[in-house]
């Protein structure tokens, strides 16, 4: 009896969701990045035959509901609705790219986002011309003059004030949304 030595890009015949006859004899070439934020790079392949979706799970990305894929094969786009019914050519090259999505359900306000980035400027800005105006205070006391932490201290303070006063006021003007109770 004699086995057949399969190549090596047929590795887990589980996985795969192909037509009625896999090409074993030929491989597509697979460039996944799996992760939405990160810039690694994972070269992977795959018999002929098999479809997009399986080398999607064949790369290791989980698509769910905050993290989708965009797949290119040989630079044509293929569209989500596509991945169950689309099969490489052998020599393709599919590129797989992890990419995240909104997630949290909607319900974010861009006024809430704006105000919230001009409420920490503010604390920034306030703090350190405030922390110049208590400098110069402090050099002319009757207790001596500042030091650099004691000046570094109040500005800190004089931020933390200024941003926990602006978030409340951002809060009492535009409430966080409040999550969907699941049933």
């Amino acid at each position: 009896m004699t086995t057949q030595s399969l190549p090596v890009c047929f590795t887990n015949p589980e996985l795969i969701n192909a037509k009625p006859a896999l090409d074993l004899d030929n491989c597509v070439n697979i460039w996944a990045a799996p992760l939405p934020f990160g810039a690694t790079r994972t070269k992977v392949s795959a018999p002929a035959g098999m479809s997009v979706a399986a080398m999607i799970a064949k790369a290791g990305i989980d698509v769910n509901q905050f993290v989708d894929a965009r797949v290119d094969i040989d630079g044509e786009p293929v569209p989500r609705e596509a991945w169950w019914i689309t099969f490489p050519q052998p020599d393709s090259l599919v590129n797989i790219r992890a990419v995240p999505q909104g997630g949290g359900g909607g319900g974010k306000s861009p006024l809430r986002t704006v105000l919230s980035i001009a409420v920490f400027a503010a604390a920034s800005w306030a703090s350190g011309g405030l922390a110049a105006t208590n400098l110069a205070l402090a050099s002319s006391s009757t207790f001596g003059p500042a030091t650099a932490f004691q000046v570094g201290i109040s500005g800190g303070f004089i931020k933390a004030g200024v941003g926990a006063v602006g978030s409340l006021h951002t809060n009492a003007m535009l409430p966080p949304s409040q999550p969907r109770s699941l049933q």
